[in-house]
């Protein structure tokens, strides 16, 4: 049996990168692209993380207004553009963090805050739109339906693109969980609000993070193990279906044709029936691959 393994790379709790390997086209090719230059003038302009995130929260507002003026064309486009920015500046935030070293749990809290503000204002501004029409007795409980899904949904997507950095690094959940829900040796309300969401649609324990870890006792199969994880990049992206990139897209159709029920709709039945779907395919997925993993391996 080979020596164990000593060089596995742990980075700090809070930081938690962005393998291009899981991103999605319109990550990849638009937002980070714009990203990239808002962190390079915001380094420049000495700017925090955080205000980072509030710019990119008033550009959510600005859309929430926008989307507020519906039927108008014009406005649903603006909306659009301005809820563009927001991402930009979404994505901007945690990358000037660690760049600066800034990463902290507080500012995962902020960043996770914001997100859902914009959401939550857009929502919103749908809403009032919806009471004018025929839908106005069903208006809220379908953006509250739309808004508790989403918030699963996108707890969802974030623990898998999480887990799969843990993985990377040979990190187990448990190890590092304190740090995220603490600030200031305290621990947080809104981190444990936001961590549970992130548990209740994790799966649940994984024999297969379990195998990963007594792989990585030596170098042969730490080798097996990054082998293994590399197979589930295919599914991590499978996960992107419930991004916010794709929200933000499905928001502006169904706005042009002045449905926003719809989209309401859409998201409680729809995504929830994608976010099932993505649960039992992932644990088929993980029970197949840790059938590769033999004796020969340790």
């Amino acid at each position: 049996m080979a020596a164990p393994a000593t060089n596995l790379e742990q980075p700090a709790p809070h930081q938690y990168g962005r393998p291009g390997d899981i991103e999605d086209a319109s990550n990849r090719y638009l937002i980070h692209p714009l990203s990239d230059k808002v962190v390079t003038l915001a380094h420049k302009l000495k700017l925090t993380p955080n205000s980072v995130s509030f710019l990119g929260l008033g550009c959510g507002l600005v859309a929430a207004v926008l989307y507020y003026q519906l039927p108008n064309v014009v406005a649903v486009v603006g909306g659009f553009l301005a809820m563009l920015g927001w991402h930009i500046f979404d994505g901007a935030d945690g990358k000037l963090a660690r760049l600066t070293g800034q990463t902290s749990a507080f500012g995962r809290i902020i960043d996770g805050i914001c997100d859902h503000l914009v959401f939550g204002a857009v929502y919103i501004a749908l809403v009032m739109h919806l009471m004018s029409t025929s839908y106005a007795p069903y208006a809220w409980w379908l953006a509250i339906g739309a808004g508790l899904s989403h918030a699963l949904q996108a707890a969802g997507y974030e623990e898998r693109r999480q887990k799969y950095q843990r993985r990377l690094k040979g990190q187990a959940r448990e190890n590092i969980e304190k740090a995220l829900l603490t600030i200031d040796g305290k621990r947080s309300f809104l981190a444990g609000l936001y961590d549970s969401a992130q548990k209740l649609v994790s799966g649940g324990a994984s024999d297969f993070d379990t195998a990963l870890a007594a792989l990585r006792q030596t170098d042969v199969g730490c080798r097996k193990a990054a082998q293994l994880v590399s197979q589930t990049v295919p599914m991590v992206r499978a996960w992107g279906i419930l991004n916010a990139n794709n929200r933000t897209f499905l928001i502006c159709i169904f706005a042009l044709v002045d449905q926003p029920a719809l989209y309401f709709l859409f998201e409680i039945i729809v995504l929830n029936l994608v976010l099932l779907a993505l649960m039992v395919a992932e644990h088929r997925q993980e029970n197949a691959l840790g059938a590769q993993i033999s004796l020969a391996d340790f």
